[in-house]
């Protein structure tokens, strides 16, 4: 499945960039692959796994010009 979304630059650390939900609805507990989180921007905090929230990790920003588009791959 494929989800997209528009993330402006003023997002802020712990901001919700994504909420990816599984089919068929369950219990899941999501992860960003090593491979699948470019330059660790995102994040899914322990807290938000069971949700599928991910956040911009700490410490993290995000620049249009310098990055046009993530692909974040979630297990």
């Amino acid at each position: 499945m494929t989800y997209g979304t528009k993330v402006v630059e003023t997002t802020t650390a712990g901001d919700a960039i994504l909420t990816v939900t599984a089919i068929p609805t369950g219990t899941y507990t999501y992860a960003l692959t090593v491979t699948g989180n470019p330059g660790s921007v995102g994040n899914i905090a322990t807290a938000s796994a069971a949700s599928g929230a991910i956040t911009l990790a700490s410490t993290k920003s995000m620049d249009y010009e310098t990055t046009k588009s993530i692909f974040f791959v979630v297990t």
